[in-house]
């Protein structure tokens, strides 16, 4: 493994930035998109997650 803090399904950082509103500030943060099912899709299937701390 070349880069240790890189997992094969997780995404990759690219930025973040803020937006303020009048009431409220608004955080993103930018992912590179990873390609598979989206959890909603794997749900409808008849996926369910095996224990509370998969969360």
């Amino acid at each position: 493994m070349d880069n240790p803090s890189r997992h094969y399904v997780s995404s990759t950082y690219i930025d973040y930035f803020h937006t303020d509103t009048d009431d409220d500030r608004l955080l993103y943060l930018v992912q590179e998109l990873v390609n598979g099912k989206s959890l909603a899709e794997l749900v409808k299937r008849g996926w369910h997650r095996k224990n509370k701390s998969s969360l």
